[in-house]
């Protein structure tokens, strides 16, 4: 299930990460962007990285380190 989560969060913020940086109001890129960050939150709490979770913004007060990174980093554990 994860597998197929991240294949298609991957897919969808490969086709619009730059077209939603670009062009803020393209309703179709953005919505791709969402569904791309819902289906990574689902992949992860589904591979049960929950027990490490960290909000974007606490990450970098708490561990002085990016969220992404964090994220990276629990994953691999």
């Amino acid at each position: 299930m994860t597998d197929g989560l991240c294949v298609e969060g991957l897919r969808r913020a490969a086709r619009s990460l730059r077209v939603a940086f670009s062009k803020g109001r393209d309703q179709g890129a953005r919505e791709d962007m969402v569904v791309a960050s819902l289906f990574g939150g689902l992949a992860l709490s589904n591979a049960g990285w929950a027990r490490c979770m960290v909000s974007p913004g606490r990450s970098a007060e708490v561990f002085s380190a990016p969220h992404g990174a964090i994220c990276a980093a629990c994953c691999r554990t």
